[in-house]
């Protein structure tokens, strides 16, 4: 009989193939390693090797590179944060109205003290201008004025003196000027063995008309204390200087021409003298525009240089006013209006739009009077304030969790947004510079 050999199945085929693939990676791996002992090679093997050989250094450089991009992003981010980071706050503060009316009483600060029940209020005077136009003249006239000014009247006795009204000052040069209203001069102040003179502002016209009398700053003596001890302690010194002193001919220019440029001259400078006392008034203080009274001076220039048909109307105008503390005002309300008010800083921040108006303005003399009466009306809308420094300095290096226990401190903030630069920062500057703080909710 024959041997019969057994055909070879699929399986046992297969499990060939697979011996052989095993035997060409493990010829791979140990020509890679080096241990080539033993194998033939061939092209096929020797061209897979180059490949694994090429192939593994390639995957370690990839997998380095992606690591390095990843930490060089993370330490710019970091470092984008730490150099450039900011963090603003958008803080609406607790606000609301209040219905302004009726007539307030002030007393001016060098003699009371301001309190939450009693106001008080500041001057500005000396905001000066002058403005002056060419109109047509028509002959001339004669002129004659008399020069005047201000002195200040010291006091170096211990009790008060009294002046009556054209007492005689004589200047240094001999000339004599009139007191134009009586007055009392305090008493000095005794302090050791000093006195400090008591003192008071006047007013002096020259005793006769004419150039002559325009002088620079210099002292007086009152003549009529000559050969007493009053005569050395009761003296006079230049506040101004003495102007105003004219005699001889003008151009004429009529009555209706002089009246139309005299109240437009006077309009404009009305209203650039209340632009500069507002711009020179001190931070933290309002000037409302009719707390304040303007003195007007108008006289006809001649000058040469025109034509003999020509001449100038000249103004010259010196503003003084009232202004009160932001602040004392603010809060003076507040008390006056605010239910249960707790005395908290406020501000009302919109002054410029509530009507003020001066009492008795026309005969008040606002350098002097040390009492006034004016009226606030309108709405007024009022802003808690909070101390924006200390809430800075709270925050500082705090992450957005503890930042949330700092607000309740300042129970003047209604609302706080945040927003960090750049975004991914999770945690507020530790310079101050670099938060920001911007007030939302209509408050300016």
């Amino acid at each position: 009989m024959k041997d019969i050999s057994p055909k070879k199945t699929a399986s046992a085929k297969d499990s060939s193939l697979g011996d052989k693939k095993t035997s060409r990676a493990s010829e791979i791996e140990e020509i890679y390693r080096g241990n080539n002992v033993g194998y033939k090679t061939t092209k096929a093997s020797t061209d897979d090797w180059s490949r694994a050989v090429a192939r593994r250094p390639m995957r370690k450089k990839w997998l380095w590179l992606g690591g390095s991009v990843v930490v060089a992003v993370a330490f710019v981010m970091f470092l984008v944060g730490a150099v450039f980071g900011k963090a603003t706050l958008i803080i609406t503060p607790k606000q609301g109205d209040l219905i302004l009316s009726g007539v307030e009483d002030a007393n001016k600060r060098s003699l009371a003290s301001s309190t939450a029940s009693v106001l008080t209020y500041d001057t500005i005077s000396k905001v000066e201008d002058s403005e002056k136009r060419i109109v047509k003249a028509s002959g001339e006239e004669k002129v004659e004025k008399k020069a005047e000014g201000k002195i200040v009247v010291y006091n170096k006795n211990t009790v008060t003196q009294k002046l009556v009204a054209n007492t005689r000052f004589q200047a240094t040069n001999g000339k004599i000027y009139r007191l134009v209203s009586a007055v009392t001069i305090p008493a000095g102040k005794k302090s050791g063995s000093t006195v400090n003179p008591g003192s008071v502002e006047v007013v002096v016209l020259a005793d006769k008309v004419g150039p002559d009398y325009n002088i620079g700053l210099t002292d007086f003596t009152i003549p009529g204390f000559a050969g007493s001890a009053k005569f050395k302690t009761i003296y006079g010194r230049s506040k101004t200087e003495m102007t105003g002193g004219f005699s001889g001919l003008v151009r004429k220019i009529s009555q209706a021409d002089l009246d139309k440029n005299r109240t437009e001259l006077q309009k404009l400078l009305r209203d650039r003298l209340i632009k500069k006392a507002g711009q020179d008034v001190p931070v933290g203080y309002v000037l409302f525009s009719d707390a304040v009274k303007i003195k007007y001076e108008d006289r006809v220039v001649n000058d040469p240089s025109l034509p003999a048909d020509k001449a100038y109307v000249s103004v010259q105008a010196s503003l003084s006013g009232i202004i009160f503390k932001r602040d004392e005002l603010s809060m003076y309300f507040a008390q006056k209006l605010i239910p249960n008010y707790d005395g908290s800083p406020v501000e009302i921040d919109n002054f410029n739009k509530l009507e003020f108006a001066l009492q008795n303005k026309d005969i008040l003399d606002l350098e002097k009077t040390t009492k006034i009466s004016f009226s606030l009306d309108g709405t007024g809308h009022v802003v808690w304030l909070f101390d924006q420094a200390k809430l800075k300095k709270g925050l500082l290096g705090k992450s957005r969790a503890e930042a949330e226990k700092v607000w309740p401190e300042f129970t003047a903030i209604e609302r706080v947004k945040t927003v960090f630069f750049p975004p991914w920062l999770w945690t507020f500057p530790k310079k101050e510079t670099r938060i920001v703080i911007e007030i939302d909710g209509g408050v300016k």
